[in-house]
């Protein structure tokens, strides 16, 4: 597929100039792990030549779609945050109840939240409103923005899903009964017990409708949806699957453990663009002045407690002498830090970082110590480093295991508190085994081989030209 576009002329398919009707339209939450890959591939379509790219998002997204190019690529507002679809606006309760130690609640919690019928019926009738001003070709459609699959189907529209978590939680109706049940944070070789675990997890689906609360929140999304003549009036995921014209996973096979799974399934590897993205600044040059460092980061959801944060510092303390540490630490949480006095020397903390691509592409970067997200875990690996997994959040316990099982990494295993002793331990095998970095830089070569970002825009121009030829 490569070469099917050239930056900066008019795309061609087969060596042939062709002439796009209608615009590709990007749809998704503003939630960072499901916006970020589409805004990648976003701006490679646009600078590879596509004159007409459009991307619908939250008020919030306005700035990032205008970073891709000046007019390259078209931003749609869709409106303020919705609340329950992006849990950085869930309050400190909402957030506790889904991060709870029973894996199973955590997936309720979400699901809860999620369930908000007046949000996805007003998100509905934006887009639907935009849909039927811009008359997209092909929509690219985040899995989990829910209304933007409605709408696509709905209209009749060609659309690609992308899915930015492990891809086998989207076609879990498709998986084998021994295959670890989505966000059971199960391995793919099981204990007896283990094997039951699975079991019982998958069947605890069925009795989603039985929590508080639960039924009437369901009830009110069934009713609305068929209110508004919505053509997969149940939100089923097997109808999902047979309307997409394709569907986007970010990680290859091998990390993410195999199953039966149609053509329409394209494994690409971390959506991640050219570096480097920034010209050189302070951070640069700090990175270059050292000869080992630790990047840590838990993502835009995480809320770290004051136990893991001073835990993380008394691990960037044990590592003194040896490595350094950047830690991409909120403003937010940046006052449970003890006193500057108290830090060690070798600890830079930064509350923004301009690009996570081009500190995992620096030489000097040996590991990452990360909450185990989709992107993280992929990012990493596109760039061959080896990696620690904390893992705070749903299918980070899935991706923990893949980690580990893949031989890239290791996970920790008490995150309620970080201790610092198995962090540090765990990080020193890691930077000093080589079987880790070997094994990372394998899967960065499965992950360039996939295609990336380069593969997924050749893949959609092939999508548009085959429309244009019916």
């Amino acid at each position: 597929m490569e070469g099917l576009l050239g930056r900066g002329h008019a795309p061609t398919v087969d060596g042939m100039t062709i002439h796009p009707e209608g615009p590709v339209l990007f749809v998704s939450s503003s939630a960072r792990g499901h916006v970020n890959p589409l805004l990648t591939m976003a701006g490679e379509l646009a600078a590879r030549g596509w004159p007409d790219v459009w991307f619908a998002a939250d008020d919030d997204v306005r700035g990032d779609v205008e970073a891709l190019g000046s007019g390259s690529v078209t931003y749609v507002p869709l409106g303020p945050q919705a609340r329950g679809l992006n849990p950085t606006l869930w309050d400190d309760e909402a957030y506790r109840s889904a991060t709870t130690q029973s894996k199973w609640k955590n997936c309720v919690a979400v699901i809860r939240e999620a369930l908000d019928v007046t949000v996805l019926t007003e998100k509905y009738l934006a887009l639907d409103a935009e849909v039927e001003r811009i008359r997209p070709a092909l929509m690219v459609v985040d899995s989990e923005t829910v209304y933007a699959v409605d709408v696509a189907m709905t209209r009749g529209i060609p659309f690609v899903l992308s899915v930015p978590y492990p891809v086998s939680g989207f076609f879990q109706p498709l998986l084998p009964k021994d295959y670890p049940t989505p966000l059971s944070g199960l391995p793919q070789r099981m204990t007896r017990s283990q094997r039951v675990a699975n079991r019982l997890f998958r069947l605890r689906f069925m009795t989603l409708p039985l929590h508080k609360g639960m039924l009437k929140k369901l009830a009110a999304v069934l009713k609305v949806r068929k209110q508004l003549g919505i053509a997969n009036p149940t939100g089923g995921v097997k109808a999902k699957i047979d309307g997409a014209t394709a569907v986007f996973a970010y990680s290859v096979f091998g990390v993410e453990y195999p199953f039966p799974a149609p053509e329409k399934l394209r494994m690409l590897g971390a959506m991640v663009p050219a570096t480097p993205q920034c010209e050189e600044d302070e951070l640069t040059r700090w990175l270059d002045g050292r000869e080992s460092v630790v990047h840590m980061g838990f993502g835009t959801i995480s809320r770290l407690t004051a136990e893991q944060v001073h835990s993380l510092v008394d691990v960037a303390r044990r590592l003194e002498g040896r490595h350094s540490v950047l830690w991409k630490l909120p403003k937010a949480q940046q006052d449970l830090l003890p006193p500057d006095a108290e830090l060690p020397a070798n600890l830079r903390i930064e509350s923004w970082i301009p690009s996570q691509f081009d500190v995992l592409a620096h030489p000097h970067v040996r590991a990452h110590l990360t909450h185990g997200g989709g992107n993280s875990v992929g990012e990493c690996l596109h760039f061959g480093k080896p990696l620690v997994v904390a893992p705070l959040w749903l299918d980070c316990h899935d991706l923990a295991v893949r980690v580990v099982d893949c031989g890239a990494g290791l996970a920790v295993d008490d995150t309620r508190t970080f201790d610092a002793a198995e962090v540090t331990a765990k990080l020193h095998r890691v930077l000093t085994e080589d079987s880790f970095s070997e094994r990372a830089r394998h899967w960065a070569g499965r992950q360039h081989e996939a295609g990336g970002v380069a593969g997924a825009a050749d893949l959609l121009v092939e999508y548009v030209a085959g429309l244009r030829a019916r």
